[in-house]
């Protein structure tokens, strides 16, 4: 069973995709919906959760499964 919480977050996923127009945040490279490629789209937190716990949505974009692993650590801007 999917517990709510994961529900959530891939509906919070969808939804960033689609403002952001299928594009992700860093690279701007066209997304996809399905599992398990480098483009996948992810959730990822504008200033990371390692420099300051900052929750809600308004912290959070879509990005590519590549570019959210490259950026952990760095904020949106610091990345470009």
């Amino acid at each position: 069973m999917v517990s709510r919480g994961k529900i959530k977050r891939k509906a919070r996923v969808i939804d960033y995709y689609y403002k952001q127009g299928g594009k992700c945040a860093y690279c701007k490279i066209g997304m996809t919906l399905s599992l398990g490629f480098q483009n996948t789209a992810t959730i990822d937190h504008i200033i990371p959760k390692a420099h300051k716990r900052i929750k809600g949505v308004f912290n959070e974009v879509a990005a590519c499964q590549k570019c959210n692993n490259i950026t952990e650590l760095y904020a949106l801007g610091l990345y470009r």
